[in-house]
């Protein structure tokens, strides 16, 4: 058989291929670049998905919560109404004349359970109601708060070694209000602006949070600028709880403490121009709330509804005595002293 050699040019052909075919297993250093970056994109941008959603979820959960929290509250003072036939005075007071107890220790048997039980009895039979509420036989009881009295939005948690028996749920104190300052309890039948326009009790921020048990609340004067107006956690809203048992966000429209820079600004004024006197006060004259079916039937109380909300309360502070300025973690004062 007659041997024929291949021509050059195949091989030439061949040795180009086989010369290309190293070339394409040179590494792209640009080709993974690309793809790192491809890559990169679709990792952040999953993770942003993600962390979108899981704050929509944790701002909707916070909100949730403080609804919760101050419905829960109304239903404990909608309950204590029901049983005593009106809401609890301001602050309780012992023989002795001194203030002991807050309205939230009023309410804790009114907080039920879904079987309808109470479930802050054992801390409520705990207090020992003939001494103030800072003395060495309650003053330990600050740390059993219950949960449905500190706000999400709070910083004083455990977890921030804050003090956790501060609440930021107040009532509104005036003469005019739900919880008036001389400690006379109201019934729903003696608020005459619509229930679900009147304020039972605000959400303020830690820095106007006090002591859950202290007789005290927010001191509303509109003639004063440091009780104007609550200091809260948004500066556009405030949540607050309506006598209907209902909460709900009232919008700041009005910076309260500009007013108290005008000069032209007359006592009349600061109170008109106030836009909590509408639903603070139970029985106001504001045009604000409109639609008020619920008339004061005496009009010589309706024109001096102005001049009851500049009023002030002396006979109660000279007839009070002043609390002990005993704090939680301070030594027990001797009885001898208290006395």
């Amino acid at each position: 058989m007659k041997h024929t050699s291949k021509s050059p040019d195949v091989l030439l052909l061949k040795r180009k291929g086989h010369k290309r075919h190293h070339r394409s297993q040179k590494p792209s250093y640009a080709r993974w670049f690309w793809g790192f970056l491809f890559i990169g994109v679709i990792l952040g941008g999953a993770y942003m998905i993600v962390e979108f959603q899981m704050k929509t979820i944790t701002v909707q959960n916070i909100q949730h919560e403080m609804v919760a929290n101050m419905e829960a509250i109304l239903a404990a003072l909608d309950e204590y109404h029901r049983d005593k036939g009106t809401y609890p005075p301001a602050y309780e007071m012992n023989d002795r004349g001194e203030r002991t107890f807050s309205w939230r220790v009023a309410i804790l048997p009114y907080f039920l359970d879904a079987n309808g039980n109470p479930r802050y009895m054992d801390l409520y039979d705990s207090f020992n109601r003939e001494q103030p509420w800072d003395h060495k036989d309650n003053w330990h009881l600050l740390e059993k708060m219950p949960r449905e009295y500190r706000s999400p939005l709070s910083k004083n948690t455990v977890e921030n070694e804050k003090a956790t028996y501060l609440t930021n749920y107040l009532t509104i104190r005036n003469l005019r209000s739900v919880f008036p300052t001389d400690r006379a309890p109201v019934s729903k039948a003696r608020i005459t602006d619509p229930l679900d326009s009147t304020v039972a009790v605000i959400e303020v921020s830690d820095e106007e949070a006090i002591e859950w048990t202290r007789p005290d609340d927010f001191e509303f004067d509109p003639l004063h600028e440091a009780t104007a107006a609550p200091r809260t956690f948004r500066e556009d809203a405030i949540l607050v709880g309506m006598c209907n048992g209902k909460a709900k966000q009232l919008p700041i429209t009005v910076n309260v403490k500009e007013m108290f820079g005008k000069p032209e600004y007359t006592s009349e004024k600061l109170v008109e121009e106030n836009p909590w006197v509408g639903p603070f006060l139970r029985d106001n004259d504001s045009p604000r709330l409109g639609g008020n079916s619920n008339k004061n039937e005496n009009s010589e109380a309706k024109k001096s509804a102005t001049a009851e909300v500049i009023a002030t309360s002396e006979d109660e502070a000279t007839a009070t005595e002043e609390i002990d300025d005993y704090r939680p973690g301070q030594p027990p004062k001797p009885e001898n002293e208290k006395e």
